[in-house]
């Protein structure tokens, strides 16, 4: 809470604008030297008034840089000083902080707070001040890194023309400056010299090696959500602020909700663990019903919310007109909360998907808002979300843990305590994990299973040894209530294991499972285990006649091209907006109880490279379901013409009964060998 009024910390700004000038004493003077010499020593050292004490670096943006602001009179923009605000205090705060514990800092932000204003600031602040400096602004795609320096370049424009500060540049570029002259020593040598001092825009756009050879005291790396290659450009760039083990620069990564894109998985990697990568770290505050309890810095939407509230609905009169910043620079954080609230509500009124993910990305109220992605996600994000925060450790107690296991040659169920199913996206480190039961199997009154009630879907990988961020996956899908009632995802150290598992899974359900075949070593376990019946045929649509042989690898399983694909995804977004039934207003994700899935569905992107292994194995479960349901159609359909047109189509009964009985081989478990 900011108690002391801003006038006492930009007190020389106010006199900037009143008279043109800093310093009103004669150029050269003994108080116009004394006057800079203290002005300097505030903006390299911060400045106390009253007890309360703000950074260098924050002294000198309230003071020696403009922002674009807004003429209150005429509601234009205008060049102006920045107003004095918690969340920019802050934000030179925890940096001050970061350099004293020698780590990085990574922090998210709403959109329309000045970042950029702050960022520029911070390089040319290290550019004027520090002498040999050297500051980058590194980002994915060339304009974003441009427009931060464009910002940092101004504030040296403004302090050529209104300090002494000023220095020569060469090269003077868009995309660098040095702070340097040519100068011919007695000698009549042409040598280099000045403050030395330099800054300089990077691209890592296709090439994470653009730092390479560098030292940095400042390398921001600004809209890490766009940046595709995020944690592979901060790991090669890490020894341009370090020598040996100890920083000599700062890393500063920040990205805005509502711009996140091919890096947004990377950056939330590096955001959710910041110890694994240096940075300053937050206790997690902000999100609701996480696993990660600590994070970067979070700004939301609330902070620094610039205007007065409109009361759009007339539910709030007591606000209506209230500037949503008090004239100390604090938030008002509960009006600022309802005009954000009131946006949501004014686009949801509408019909577009994407206007309503932006309204909620754009001005996040906590960090997993601000990782939605609007652009490139088919699946209902906000309402999946919803979902998995409503799954707490209460309700995920209800599922049983534990493993399959052959007792005198029956298959029992052993719960065990103490242990978690993997439940991780994006995959950190791939572990065994555990089988996780949300519904046992549901035998008929007599104990009989019904034909293909179960099913299952299986995304297996290929090496015993982790080399990749993959795991296996299976799940088991009731057709009957349009649920899944059990998964397995991990990767034990044998892929035979794991393959073992989907076998005892598939038996303790008497479901059948659809897989990728593009990896064989899942049909050759079951071959050995005599239990291909268990495995599903390719269905019609997708078999290749110049390789489908029935009996063999190329019979079972379907191979996951791009096409397939895309179908599947397809499958999957229709079904997560079915309506359980035609009399319920529920839909299929609203019972979702996978951790796993409902995160992956949450992230996904249509990057190839992107490894989302249950919805993988999900896409299997719904081309099986398909073609279950197709042919159970395409039979209804021949029997309604067989009644209609009578003895006529009966000498095909031959044919169509040998069609079902292939069917019935392939599809329907053998419950003699269960």
């Amino acid at each position: 809470m900011i108690n002391k009024h801003p006038k006492y910390f930009t007190e020389v700004r106010e006199d900037f604008k009143k008279y043109g000038t800093y310093c009103r004493h004669i150029e050269g003077s003994y108080n116009y030297i004394e006057f800079w010499k203290e002005e300097t020593k505030k903006c390299m050292n911060g400045f106390t008034y009253g007890g309360m004490h703000i950074p260098g670096p924050y002294y000198y943006f309230l003071n020696y840089t403009e922002v674009e602001g807004v003429d209150e009179a005429t509601q234009r923009r205008i060049r102006s000083f920045p107003d004095f605000k918690d969340v920019q205090l802050e934000y030179f705060r925890h940096l001050e902080r970061a350099r004293k514990l020698q780590k990085g800092f990574i922090f998210v932000k709403p959109r329309r707070i000045g970042a950029s204003f702050m960022s520029g600031a911070t390089v040319s602040h290290e550019y004027s001040f520090y002498q040999d400096s050297k500051s980058f602004i590194g980002a994915f795609q060339k304009d974003l890194a441009e427009y931060t320096m464009r910002m940092a370049l101004n504030n040296l424009n403004f302090l050529d023309l209104h300090t002494p500060w000023g220095k020569e540049r060469n090269p003077n570029k868009a995309d660098h400056v040095i702070a340097r002259y040519k100068r011919t020593t007695d000698n009549k040598v042409e040598v280099w010299d000045g403050f030395m001092s330099e800054i300089a825009s990077l691209t890592f756009k296709d090439n994470p090696f653009a730092s390479v050879g560098k030292s940095a005291n400042i390398f921001i790396f600004e809209e890490a959500g766009k940046f595709d290659n995020i944690i592979s450009s901060y790991n090669i760039s890490e020894p341009t602020w370090k020598a040996g083990e100890d920083l000599i620069g700062i890393p500063i990564i920040q990205g805005t909700g509502g711009d996140m894109e091919g890096g947004t998985e990377g950056f939330a990697e590096m955001y959710y663990n910041p110890d694994k990568y240096n940075l300053l770290a937050f206790e997690n505050i902000w999100d609701i019903e996480t696993s990660n309890k600590i994070c970067g810095w979070f700004i939301p939407g609330t902070k620094g919310r610039d205007g007065t509230y409109k009361d759009p609905y007339g539910e709030h009169p007591e606000w209506k007109g209230k500037k949503m910043i008090d004239e100390f620079g604090n938030s008002i954080e509960d009006i600022a909360k309802q005009s954000i609230l009131d946006l949501r509500t004014r686009v949801n009124q509408g019909i577009d998907p994407k206007a309503k993910i932006d309204a909620i990305t754009q001005f996040p109220l906590v960090p997993q808002e601000a990782f939605l992605q609007s652009h490139v996600n088919r699946f209902p994000t906000l309402e999946l979300r919803k979902v998995m925060e409503a799954l707490t450790d209460n309700e995920l107690d209800k599922h049983h843990i534990g493993e399959l296991s052959f007792e005198g040659g029956v298959l029992k169920w052993v719960d065990i305590q103490g242990v978690a199913p993997y439940r991780e996206y994006p995959v950190k480190k791939p572990e065994p994990g555990f089988i996780e039961i949300y519904e046992p199997p549901r035998p008929e009154d007599n104990g009989i299973f019904t034909i293909n009630r179960y099913i299952a879907g299986i995304d297996p990988y290929r090496y015993d040894n982790a080399t990749t961020d993959s795991v296996g996956c299976i799940l088991v899908y009731d057709r009957l209530t349009q649920r899944i009632v059990a998964e397995y995802t991990g990767r034990p150290d044998k892929t035979d294991t794991f393959y073992e598992i989907c076998r005892k899974l598939l038996l303790y359900y008497q479901a059948t499972a659809m897989y990728e075949s593009n990896i064989t070593g899942l049909y050759h376990h079951f071959e050995k285990k005599k239990a291909l019946h268990l495995l599903a045929d390719t269905p019609f649509s997708l078999r290749d006649r110049n390789t489908w042989k029935t009996n063999t690898n190329t019979s079972k399983g379907i191979i996951a091209t791009k096409p397939v694909i895309d179908k599947g995804l397809e499958f999957i977004e229709n079904w997560l907006l079915e309506h359980i039934s035609e009399e319920s207003e529920v839909f299929n994700y609203e019972r979702i109880r996978s951790i796993g899935f409902l995160k992956e569905l949450i992230a996904w992107n249509p990057d190839p490279r992107s490894n989302f292994d249950r919805i993988s194995a999900f896409q299997m479960v719904m081309w099986y379901d398909r073609t279950l349901t197709d042919f159970k159609d395409y039979d209804a359909v021949m029997k309604t013409r067989n009644n209609k047109y009578g003895n006529y189509f009966n000498k095909f009964k031959q044919n169509q009964d040998h069609t079902r009985n292939l069917w019935d081989k392939h599809f329907a478990p053998d419950t003699t060998q269960i």
